[in-house]
């Protein structure tokens, strides 16, 4: 995590450490939020438009409290975080040799992976 993010991701979690010192009836509910924000954010990338929000918003110094109902805004409108879907995030693994002999050139390449399927290219 880097920029916007992970001071976000940093000043959430000192305030909800702070928040968590001083607990009553109503500052359960919002360490509950703050719990589900900081996991989204530590999980999700940001939107582009969450990202920019965030960036002006930290110049211009605001406050905990004022970052978290900004957060909590942007979370209820779905404006906070791209959640991909697991399906989506397909593990891809991909390794390249390649050898020169003289004139030939030969490469090879381990495509990809889905479970027990294997692709393999050779090129020469």
């Amino acid at each position: 995590m880097s920029g916007a993010r992970a001071k976000t991701f940093e000043r959430i979690k000192n305030y909800r450490v702070h928040l968590g010192s001083q607990l009553d009836l109503f500052t359960a509910e919002e360490l509950k939020q703050l719990e589900q924000i900081v996991d989204e954010i530590y999980r999700y990338p940001l939107l582009p438009s969450a990202l920019e929000i965030l960036n002006r918003q930290l110049r211009l110094q605001i406050t905990d409290r004022g970052l978290v109902a900004l957060l909590l805004n942007l979370k209820k409108d779905g404006r906070l975080c791209q959640k991909i879907e697991p399906e989506a995030q397909e593990v891809q693994l991909v390794c390249s040799l390649g050898l020169n002999a003289g004139n030939a050139t030969s490469s090879f390449a381990l495509a990809q992976t889905r479970g027990d399927d294997l692709q393999l290219d050779l090129k020469r």
